[in-house]
């Protein structure tokens, strides 16, 4: 640091650039920008992973509404048969909650993306 107090920086791509400063505020500056650049990954990283987490999710949420209606159907199909009736009407509470879950979490995606 009291050797020097102007620096040639060779970067990649055969880019030279001067740097008025000493070694130590030069390693700072590298430090702190290698710190956003990882940031800017990550925060890109994530959004692809919304992304694709949103497109599963409007997948998701019409099969689970397929599946609603076909316990909905079999429910009223039933007949006098408590034990189905019970078994259909808890598999439908569960699938209407999946439901409602999903799209919640859907909803955050859609407006996380505008």
């Amino acid at each position: 640091d009291n050797v020097v107090d102007h620096l040639i920086v060779l970067e990649g791509d055969g880019l030279v650039r001067g740097f008025d400063s000493t070694y130590s505020e030069y390693l700072e500056l590298m430090e702190e920008k290698l710190k956003e650049e990882a940031e800017k990954r990550a925060a890109l990283d994530r959004k692809r992973q919304e992304q694709k987490e949103y497109e599963g999710l409007e997948a998701e949420i019409e099969v689970l509404s397929t599946n609603k209606m076909e316990l909905e159907a079999k429910i009223q199909a039933v007949g006098g048969d408590f034990e189905q009736l019970m078994k259909y009407t808890e598999e439908l509470d569960a699938t209407i909650e999946a439901i409602d879950i999903k799209s919640e979490r859907w909803l955050e995606l859609a407006e996380l993306a505008e």
